[in-house]
This record gives C-alpha cells, sequence and structure tokens, in this order.
C-alpha cells in the first residue's frame, strides 16, 4: 500500500487528503481533481479527506479553481468529550433517593482553535 498526504482545496477552503496507492500518482501541485464519494477520518484530533474503494479520485475536466488557502479544517483540533445526563454533583442531591437515569452517555466532538 502507497500512501501519501496533500493539501486539497476549493473556494471553501483546504484539507490534508491522504490519498492511496494509485491516487498518489494524481497528486500534482496544481492539478484540479474531482473526488466522489470521499470521508472525513480523523487523525490525532485532524480532519483528513480519504476516498476508499467506494469513492474515485479523477483528474477533472476543468483546468482552474479557486481556491480559499487561508481556512485549513486540517488545522483544527478536535477532542472527544463524554457527555452525560446526570445533573452536576452539586444539584444530584435534589433527586429523590435511589433515582438514577438510565439513559447511557452521549458522546460529542468539541473543536478548539
Amino acid at each position: 500500500t502507497r500512501l501519501a498526504e496533500a493539501i486539497v482545496g476549493d473556494p471553501t477552503g483546504v484539507i490534508v487528503f491522504t490519498a492511496r496507492n494509485n491516487q498518489v500518482d494524481l497528486m500534482n501541485n496544481g492539478t484540479v481533481l474531482t473526488l466522489k464519494n470521499a470521508k472525513i477520518d480523523m487523525y490525532k484530533g485532524s480532519m483528513r479527506l480519504a476516498v476508499d474503494k467506494s469513492g474515485t479520485v479523477a483528474v477533472a475536466e476543468t483546468s482552474s479553481l479557486s481556491v480559499k488557502e487561508d481556512n485549513n479544517l486540517s488545522a483544527v483540533e478536535f477532542e472527544l468529550i463524554t457527555v452525560t445526563d446526570e445533573p452536576p454533583p452539586a444539584a444530584a442531591s435534589s433527586n429523590p433517593p435511589g433515582s438514577n437515569s438510565s439513559k447511557p452517555p452521549a458522546e460529542a466532538r468539541t473543536a478548539t482553535a
């Protein structure tokens, strides 16, 4: 398996793209690509764009594209936090004895700049 990372972008911003196998050969500076069925992978708290077996990467018919280089989505760090339905410890005393929430904790991702 061959892997390479490249910065790809469009008019909304840029992101690190993880190219695999034959996709690596298409990663050339200034080349306009069409990505179909792309997905976001999280790597060490940062977003990476990838196209797996169900998608395609091809050289686009257009030769120019405006790219917003000052909005790097891979530069945003995310942290996994756990959110529970339980009240804070100070408010827990207001619950009737023996009451307990049976809901499992929810998960959320928050961004930090």
